[in-house]
């Protein structure tokens, strides 16, 4: 039996993009509150999850938690 292998055609195309916003005005207050970002531990979990799902976590292995986050 023969198999042949190609390489996929590569395209190189650039697409250059112009962002534009307006400037805020001067007297705009921005709040001081702090706002806190929910989503790393939601991706965290998920990501403890899948990995405990498909074996790579298991009892015998030490896993190091990044706190400082």
């Amino acid at each position: 039996m023969t198999q042949t292998l190609s390489k996929p055609v590569a395209t190189s195309t650039k697409t250059k993009y112009n962002i534009t916003w307006k400037k805020l005005p001067e007297d705009f207050k921005l709040p001081d509150d702090i706002v806190e970002n929910i989503d790393p531990p939601l991706l965290a979990t998920a990501l403890r999850e899948s990995l405990e799902f498909v074996g790579f976590i298991l009892a015998s292995r030490l896993i190091a938690a990044n706190f400082g986050m």
